[in-house]
């Protein structure tokens, strides 16, 4: 697994924009905290990503149904590595806290789930989804004990991280078909004291089903919406006690259906008023715009800050790398993680800021060495390429006004 040497003061002395991997671990923490819940809305691509963040939303999370559609595949096919990559760039792509539905861990074994965790934060994350579906149809649920040791190994992983991760463990019950409330409230309770710091139950289809789960367990519990069938508000799901609301692929399967009406009316009926319903090109240029310019300066401090005394760079590839900075070299191996370990005491459980495992590693007070300002050619280039559309902008500014200059008499 790849790991990165990257001083801790570095992101917030340079880019104080963006967020740390442990501020941002903190933030999405102390979002289920609160009296009321929040939506964590699921972007399936770059773009999305940042649109969510610019219409002001608070965390996000990944959505594999979404992300298996927009890569032309159906759900439950893409593999982890792909899925991990996908991880990388919705971390990347804005400073918000982000959380990964990580499907079922991508193995039957607890310590494949376990690994899947360690992946996901190495990418950026500071929270994840490990749920109890096999994808085989013939046994859709894993049994219950074998269910609740690959929570406990995911767990353990977590505790371990540099960084406070939550980990959601979700019963899929419903979604399979087996609409068993007791079951699915019992593998939220064995969840729960396995180690889960928020638990799912996707697809509950009553307001009284969402409200016996909310009582029955003291942690923080996510509500999928979306879906045909129960219709709640953020302020009902709130009185009811539910602390965080995602919509899964509803806003990846809302595009695609607008696509596919649009597809249909040229096709079946030769007319293009589907366009009437289209964005605006210029808002979604100016809002991906802001967000161009601020990856160009965190590009120009990634790369252009060297060390004086080799010329080597802080090869980070994100800022929120920053985790990594108590691990070993990059040249060297990772230190093996123990599945199998006490995630810590089972009380306070609501209180996940009483679960803040930062203290797990020690993070150096170091600072930057000696820099120089002087990136290669080829640095040069691709900044210049994050650039462009800033820089086309200008040019066209000018020459315009001195277009109206010579026409002015």
């Amino acid at each position: 697994m790849e790991r990165w040497n990257f001083p801790p003061s570095f992101a917030t002395q340079y880019d104080p924009s963006m967020s740390t991997q442990i501020e941002k671990g903190r933030l999405f923490r102390s979002l289920h905290e609160r009296e009321h819940a929040f939506i964590i809305p699921n972007p399936w691509d770059l773009g999305t990503a940042r649109l969510l963040a610019h219409l002001g939303f608070e965390a996000l999370a990944t959505t594999s149904m979404g992300y298996a559609f927009s890569a032309g595949q159906p759900d439950n096919t893409v593999s982890r590595d792909l899925m991990i990559r996908h991880v990388s760039e919705i971390a990347s792509a804005t400073d918000l806290p982000v959380s990964a539905d990580l499907q079922n861990g991508f193995g039957d074994a607890p310590e494949i789930a376990a690994e899947t965790i360690q992946l996901a934060a190495t990418a950026g994350a500071v929270g994840g989804s490990i749920e109890d579906s096999t994808n085989r149809p013939d046994q859709p649920i894993y049994e219950k004990e074998h269910a609740v040791e690959r929570i406990r190994a995911a767990a353990a992983v977590a505790r371990a991280l540099p960084f406070p991760f939550t980990l959601t463990g979700r019963a899929e019950n419903y979604l399979h078909d087996r609409p068993d409330l007791n079951d699915t409230i019992a593998r939220l309770q064995a969840y729960q004291e396995a180690g889960a710091d928020v638990l799912y139950a996707p697809g509950l289809a009553t307001k009284d089903e969402i409200a016996a789960v909310v009582s029955s367990v003291n942690r923080p519990v996510n509500v999928l919406m979306g879906l045909r069938g129960v219709q709640l508000s953020l302020a009902e799901l709130s009185a009811i006690g539910v602390k965080r609301i995602s919509v899964g692929s509803a806003l990846s399967r809302t595009a695609l259906g607008a696509f596919l009406r649009a597809g249909r009316e040229m096709r079946e009926h030769g007319t293009f008023t589907f366009a009437n319903e289209a964005a605006n090109s210029r808002e979604i240029t100016a809002i991906l715009t802001k967000f161009g310019t601020l990856r160009a300066r965190i590009f120009f401090h990634r790369h252009s800050y060297r060390n004086a005394s080799d010329g080597s760079t802080f090869a980070a590839r994100r800022v929120g790398a920053q985790h990594a900075a108590s691990a070993t070299p990059a040249n060297s191996n990772p230190t093996p993680i123990n599945v199998t370990g006490s995630v810590g005491s089972t009380s306070n459980r609501n209180d996940l800021s009483t679960r803040d495992n930062t203290t797990a590693a020690t993070i150096p007070d170091t600072t930057p060495p000696a820099i120089s300002r002087n990136p290669s050619p080829k640095i040069r280039f691709r900044m210049s390429l994050c650039l462009a559309p800033t820089a086309v902008r200008m040019a066209i500014s000018r020459r315009r006004a001195a277009t109206d200059s010579e026409s002015t008499p």
